[in-house]
């Protein structure tokens, strides 16, 4: 409906938590068949998040090019050290 009021509008879908668990796919379900030019990307990380496995979720929501934006990200772990680890793994990952 907002192309048909704008053709020029960008359409963007911005969900909580689409970098951990399988919560990315489930948004790729809901979002198959529409015409969404970004994906805004939360990533709330429980201690001990993967680098790899997070390129690996990134990837996937990129589907077809579509553009990521990253719109918050944070680390639960209690560990200063660990959380800047973790801060680190994600930020080499979507750099």
């Amino acid at each position: 409906m907002a192309r048909t009021v704008d053709p020029d509008a960008e359409i963007m879908i911005n969900d909580y938590d689409i970098v951990r668990s399988d919560m990315g796919q489930c948004v790729l379900d809901l979002i198959e068949g529409y015409d969404i030019d970004y994906l805004g990307v939360q990533g709330h990380m429980h201690p001990g998040s993967v680098g790899d496995i997070i390129y690996e979720r990134l990837d996937d929501l990129s589907i077809n090019n579509r553009k990521l934006i990253v719109t918050e990200f944070d680390s639960k772990h209690w560990n200063i050290d660990e959380r800047a680890l973790d801060y680190e793994d994600y930020m080499r990952q979507v750099i």
